[in-house]
């Protein structure tokens, strides 16, 4: 009866596994390191030209791929500073940033392609207030790490 037992409590730890295993979003200061298929609400800490903080107000998993012409029209409606889309699309992968600032912002980013050690440095427009900022790639992405928030000097 005992061997019985540690049969199935190991049974279900071998299928807990993954879900065990997966990244989850990790905000150190003002840098996020989120995985694919995420959808982040946050509050940002300025400080003067910077933000230099956030605080994870929703984490939310996604399930379904987003469809990118969609993705434009379903503008998120409650969020406090910035809403963060990072999900596989019709057309690759695809991050939207939506963020509440008085003026525009701009951030680096840095990207994990599967099969790869090390991150990749990609080019990121600037986000403008209350607009969408969407980047897309083709590339089989697993991590993006967003980093130096601040405000666009035009």
């Amino acid at each position: 009866m005992i061997e019985m037992r540690w049969s199935i409590i190991l049974f279900f730890l071998v299928l807990a596994y993954p879900l065990l295993g997966q990244e989850t979003t990790k905000i150190t200061g003002g840098k996020i390191v989120n995985t694919l298929k995420k959808e982040l609400k946050l509050k940002a800490e300025l400080k003067g030209d910077k933000i230099v903080g956030f605080e994870i107000v929703e984490n939310t998993s996604l399930i379904e791929p987003s469809e990118f012409m969609m993705s434009l029209d379903q503008k998120p409606k409650e969020f406090e500073d910035i809403y963060i889309n990072f999900n596989e699309s019709d057309f690759g992968i695809l991050l939207t940033l939506v963020h509440r600032f008085e003026r525009p912002i701009i951030y680096k980013a840095r990207i994990k392609i599967r099969g790869r050690q090390n991150l990749v440095e990609t080019s990121i427009q600037p986000s403008y207030t209350g607009g969408f900022s969407v980047e897309q790639w083709r590339d089989e992405i697993e991590e993006i790490e967003l980093y130096d928030f601040e405000y666009f000097n035009e």
